[in-house]
């Protein structure tokens, strides 16, 4: 096991697998020789460490670096220990900086006495020979003395000179083991930059000729095609909806027992205290889950009443069964009008279902309700330098929240109210879905540049599209290298009438389901893109010509001629994970 430490620290050599944590790695890298104090680096090589432990370590040490690598995003700022750790780091980088700044400050305010002090003494001496030419001539007594004197304190001045020239000692303080390995000098900090960018430039000196062809310079050596992940063709015979387990499961549960959520009455008028009854029995299984928790797993049984709620499925099913009855299907509801408008079939309907559906989701999820213009196409087009302006607006924009901003992930097109037929509109607005998700997966490209493109592969992006008295929910994600798939998921029939579509009212809520767990799904992977982003020191973008070299340029007066018409309208160098240059 010892000859296997040339592939990890030798920490995990040391220490038996059960007691991995990170504190115990980063103390004992902290009394390396090589340790460079700055956190993106060491969580570098944790994790470089973890993955080989993975691959060649014993079985105990598999487990063991499996069970810390489960843990390590945002280990630091969800594990207590480990975030005082480097706090306690920082602080003392931050003084030993002060300190260094301090010593040199003094330093050159020393050598500038000193070149004082010495031009202070040639002047005296010169004064002196000329007083002693005057006097007699350089025989004199007088004359001798001074230039003797003025020799000794000139060499007196330069002895001083040489001793504070040289670096100052190092600086050391009392109990702080841990800067004793990274404070050896006053280039602490600048030794780690350089470590970071290596390479570029040499730094300019003043009077210097720079060759302009040096910096921007034309070469004939081919682009090398970027391929990391290949094209899954088997993925498209193996896929399957996210909810089908979940969808088998409670169809076969409904068939049995009455009044189940899943197996409404058949009338209007039962619906409602069927809907009572399932709340009130909702709330006696959070009580009984309470209970649970409180009382031996012996001592307590389950009522048949509640077993059937208690999976996420059925509850989100109720919670939309619900908001159908109380807003839609009621007799006095504005859905049960003729010829219902564009904003009544949206505030009642489609806005009110997509936000009730992220109600335990809102920490991460975000659903911004209206007419919007999408801001990825706005900053892609500002980036590539696009010569045609080009705007589209959405009905509904679905975000992932981040810490200060909002990253777009799907959107909305309504074609009109409920039931209202407009073939060219429809037919834009469906340009549009593909168009509005383009732009969202090169946007997020874009930001995360130093993500992997194993985990940009598993991003999707999603739009939802009305019309008619139908909806339909679209995913495009990027399979391989310059491929975009886009393909439909769900199609279901709006249900606004209990009684003439209540075999519908499944189809449209699993729609919602797998949607929202799609949406969960895709924040989930954009934190480990942003994550791999920020532990990517060294590339400046690893998903190079990840997406079509040229975007779509839509043309909304040709639209009933398809999508297809592509043309380079911007500067295609702007955006390196379309075109493969950097």
């Amino acid at each position: 096991m010892s000859g296997k430490s040339v592939f990890w620290n030798a920490y995990f050599d040391i220490v038996q697998p059960k007691d991995y944590s990170f504190v115990g790695f980063y103390t004992y890298r902290s009394k390396q020789a090589d340790f460079t104090s700055v956190f993106k680096k060491e969580s570098y090589k944790l994790k470089s460490d973890l993955a080989k432990l993975k691959k060649y370590g014993s079985p105990e040490m598999k487990i063991g670096a499996s069970n810390l690598e489960r843990v390590h995003k945002g280990h630091r700022k969800y594990f207590k220990d480990a975030d005082m750790f480097w706090m306690k780091i920082e602080r003392q980088l931050a003084e030993a900086e002060t300190s260094c700044t301090i010593m040199q400050d003094t330093t050159e305010v020393f050598k500038n006495s000193i070149k004082n002090v010495n031009a202070s003494i040639g002047n005296v001496n010169n004064a002196m020979l000329q007083y002693n030419e005057e006097l007699g001539g350089p025989e004199s007594v007088l004359g001798k003395r001074r230039i003797y004197e003025s020799d000794e304190e000139s060499q007196i001045s330069k002895k001083h000179q040489n001793q504070f020239t040289t670096p100052p000692p190092q600086s050391s303080r009392e109990g702080s083991d841990l800067l004793n390995t990274f404070i050896g000098s006053t280039n602490v900090l600048e030794s780690c930059q350089v470590s970071v960018f290596d390479g570029g430039l040499p730094n300019y000196v003043e009077g210097m000729e720079i060759d302009p062809e040096l910096i921007v310079q034309e070469t004939e050596e081919a682009i090398i095609s970027y391929s990391k992940h290949l094209f899954d063709h088997n993925s498209w015979k193996n896929w399957t909806l996210k909810s089908g387990s979940v969808v088998t499961k409670m169809l076969r549960r409904a068939s049995r027992i009455i009044g189940h959520p899943l197996r409404p009455e058949k009338s209007l008028e039962s619906l409602g205290p069927e809907i009572k009854q399932i709340k009130s029995n909702m709330k006696i299984c959070e009580v009984n889950k309470v209970k649970a928790n409180n009382q031996s797993s012996d001592n307590f049984k389950k009522t048949k009443i509640t077993s059937y709620l208690e999976d996420p499925f059925s509850t989100f099913f109720c919670k939309i069964l619900s908001l159908f009855h109380k807003y839609v299907f009621a007799e006095n509801s504005v859905m049960q009008q003729p010829n219902v408008s564009e904003a009544n079939y949206g505030g009642y309907l489609i806005h009110h279902c997509l936000k009730k559906m992220l109600f335990d989701s809102e920490s991460h999820l975000y659903y911004h309700m209206g007419e919007e213009a999408l801001s990825s196409i706005k900053s892609c087009r500002k980036r590539r330098k696009s010569v045609n302006f080009y705007e589209q607006k959405a009905d509904g924009i679905f975000f992932v929240k981040l810490k200060k901003k909002l990253i777009e992930v799907g959107h909305l097109e309504m074609s009109g109210g409920y039931g209202h037929t407009d073939i060219p509109r429809s037919t834009w607005d469906g340009c549009k879905l593909y168009i509005g998700n383009s732009y969202m997966m090169e946007e997020i490209g874009e930001q995360f540049r130093g993500g992997s493109p194993e985990t940009f592969a598993k991003l999707r992006v999603f739009s939802l599209h009305t019309y008619e008295e139908r909806i339909e929910l679209w995913q495009m994600h990027n399979p391989a290298c310059s491929v975009l798939q886009y393909e439909r998921s769900h199609k279901s029939i709006v249900p606004i009438c209990y009684e003439e579509h209540r075999k519908h009212i499944f189809d449209f809520v699993v729609l919602l389901w797998d949607l929202k767990h799609g949406l969960v799904e895709t924040s989930n992977t954009i934190y480990q893109l942003q994550d791999e982003d920020n532990d990517n020191l060294f590339e400046s973008t690893k998903l190079i010509r990840s997406l079509p070299a040229y975007p779509i340029t839509p043309d909304k007066n040709k639209h009933k001629l398809g999508i297809g018409n592509i043309k380079e309208d911007s500067d295609p160098d702007s955006s390196p994970i379309r075109t493969g240059r950097k």
